[in-house]
């Protein structure tokens, strides 16, 4: 046997010497190679045929030092092998981005996003700068904050409710008198033969709260007026809407003003990144605390003694007074001793000699800053025991006692998101 396999060896070398090519095709025996064992890693490598490199791809010498090499039988049938492709490029990464920086030359705003500047004592509810200047949250390439005060931070937030869009203007006249632009969810509703009938406040582009006694009976057929601060000035930029439709709450009573709500869709949607005057009041999201600070504002009259209206929209801070406290003050006066406040409906401030609301104001929004320096509407101007009097607060309809109705008539249909545990009984 070993005899037959020399020569069958010895005729390949001669048949390879002078190209006898032809001699072994019908044989399948491999010629020899090399086949490297393990790669440079100690990995196992690939196999490759020796006899189809060309002189200037043979292996180096350094190679065959560094590589085991075996001989294979030359009798070894020929397999089938793969073809071996060719390394696949890696594609590039897209680049990182780099962080976005505060720009104070940027006088752009971000889209879907609205900002001002808060105090710093005050939480942020979106993103603010830090002292690295960048911005969080958002994708955001934002702004000059060169007008916030030393005292102040700038927040930018995609929710526009409750925030002031005019400052420091100049047709500020007193303390009395609100400034142009400072009450812009405050809103007028007018007969069709302009007759002031009260005031309302915007919640939503296309809803306002008012209290039910304004609007009873009238079917929708009164007009709402937005912006307005000087109702005698005809250039005054405002705009004006019909009522389409009005829900009063089931449980109104006309003698004791328990439940006194009513909810108002207006016939356009009101776009409040055009109208720098006009803006939605926040619904409020806990119980406001007593001694806490709020405002009212309204073209009512300053006492009964006088006959007219006023033309300027007038201001007056009021503090929240305990319902408690507001029952017992309440007591004392022609109400009687049998008077009993519902907690539920009512909510009291004031009480101060000269400074409340009065007959016209109806309807307005009693307003209080959050944790977030936002304006919520905490109360409705209700009804009260004569204007301005010692001792004698007013009575605002309790709002964050009516979320649960005022999401069901702005959403019909449509399943409630509001946490009933928050709802009162």
């Amino acid at each position: 046997m070993k005899k037959i396999v020399f020569l069958l060896f010895f005729a390949y070398l001669v048949s390879e010497t002078f190209c006898f090519t032809n001699l072994f095709d019908g044989l399948h025996i491999m010629p020899f190679k090399k086949v490297k064992r393990h790669g440079r890693d100690g990995t196992a490598a690939p196999l490759v045929l020796n006899d189809s490199k060309t002189e200037t791809e043979a292996t180096s010498p350094q190679e065959n030092e560094d590589e085991e090499m075996e001989t294979q039988s030359p009798l070894q049938p020929i397999l089938p092998l793969k073809p071996i492709l060719p390394p696949q490029p890696i594609p590039p990464s897209e680049p990182i981005s780099p962080p976005n920086i505060v720009d104070r030359n940027d006088d752009s705003s971000p889209k879907n996003m609205n900002c001002r500047c808060i105090p710093d004592s005050t939480k942020c509810d979106g993103v603010k700068k830090d002292n690295g200047a960048r911005w969080r949250r958002w994708d955001l390439r934002i702004v000059n904050d060169e007008d916030c005060n030393p005292n102040e931070i700038y927040c930018c937030s995609e929710k526009t409710c409750g925030q002031r869009k005019i400052f420091n203007n100049k047709n500020q006249q007193s303390e009395k008198y609100a400034h142009y632009g400072s009450y812009p969810w405050h809103a007028e509703i007018l007969s069709q033969d302009n007759s002031f009938i009260g005031s309302g406040v915007l919640i939503s582009p296309n809803y306002i709260l008012t209290v039910a006694h304004k609007i009873v009976g009238l079917n929708n057929n009164f007009k709402i007026v937005f912006g307005s601060w000087n109702t005698t000035n005809k250039n005054e930029k405002v705009i004006v809407a019909m009522a389409e439709s009005t829900k009063i709450h089931d449980g109104y009573d006309s003698e004791s003003l328990e439940n006194d709500i009513a909810i108002i869709k207006i016939n356009q949607k009101l776009m409040y990144n055009i109208d720098s005057n006009i803006n939605a009041a926040c619904l409020p999201e806990r119980d406001v605390l007593p001694n806490t600070q709020c405002w009212t504002a309204g073209w009512g009259k300053s006492n009964f003694i006088y006959d007219n209206y006023e033309h300027v929209l007038k201001q007056v801070s009021l503090n929240i007074i305990s319902q408690d406290e507001c029952e017992k003050k309440l007591k004392k006066t022609r109400l009687g001793e049998e008077f009993m406040l519902n907690k539920n409906s009512f909510i009291c401030a004031g009480g101060e000699q000269g400074k409340d609301s009065c007959t016209g104001d109806g309807g307005g929004a009693l307003v209080c800053k959050n944790e977030f320096d936002r304006f919520e509407v905490v109360g409705l101007t209700s009804w009260g025991i004569g204007c301005g009097e010692l001792d004698v607060p007013g009575v605002y309809i309790n709002v964050k006692s009516y979320l649960k109705w005022i999401e069901k008539a702005m959403n019909p249909g449509r399943k409630l998101q509001l946490n009933p545990r928050s709802m009162p009984l």
